[in-house]
C-alpha cells in the first residue's frame, strides 16, 4: 500500500454528532467538518469529503460501529468505501502522547486519523453488526 495515494478520514463519533477530520499521509489538515448523526448529515459529509479528495483515494476510520457509528458505517460500506474500525485505546494512546493534551471533538477525529493512517494494516474491517444493534435498541 502506497500511504501516499490516500486521504485518511478520523471520524470522531457521538449520539447527536460526528466530527471528520481528513489528513494526508504526513498527517497534515486537510479539511474538517462537523455534521448531524443522520442521513443527510452522512450526506453532506460524503461531498464535503469527495470534493477535497481530489485524484486520491479515501479510507475512513471510526471507533465505534455498533452504538452511535452503526448507520454511519453501513452508509460508507453501501457507498463502496474503505472502513476501517479504531480502537479507542489506540486513539486515546495517540492523544495523550503529545506534550500537550487536547480534549475536542476535531483534535480526537485527527488522532483516529493519524492511528489509521499508521496502522491500516493492523485495523480491522469495519464490520457492523445487526445483531448487536437489534438488541441494543429492544433492550433500550
Amino acid at each position: 500500500m502506497n500511504r501516499t495515494e490516500y486521504i485518511y478520514v478520523g471520524i470522531d463519533i457521538h449520539k447527536e454528532t460526528h466530527t471528520a477530520v481528513l489528513v494526508n499521509y504526513l498527517e497534515e489538515p486537510l479539511g474538517e467538518i462537523s455534521v448531524d448523526n443522520n442521513v443527510s448529515g452522512f450526506r453532506k459529509r460524503f461531498a464535503y469529503v469527495e470534493k477535497v479528495k481530489g485524484n486520491l483515494a479515501l479510507i475512513y476510520g471510526l471507533e465505534d460501529v455498533t452504538h452511535y457509528g452503526w448507520s454511519l458505517a453501513i452508509y460508507l460500506l453501501d457507498k463502496k468505501q474503505t472502513v476501517k474500525e479504531v480502537n479507542s485505546a489506540l486513539s486515546f494512546m495517540e492523544r495523550m502522547s503529545y506534550a500537550s493534551t487536547k480534549k475536542n471533538d476535531a483534535w480526537d477525529a485527527k488522532c483516529i486519523a493519524a492511528v489509521l493512517m499508521r496502522r491500516y494494516e493492523d485495523l480491522l474491517d469495519a464490520n457492523p453488526q445487526d445483531y448487536y444493534w437489534t438488541m441494543h435498541h429492544l433492550v433500550n
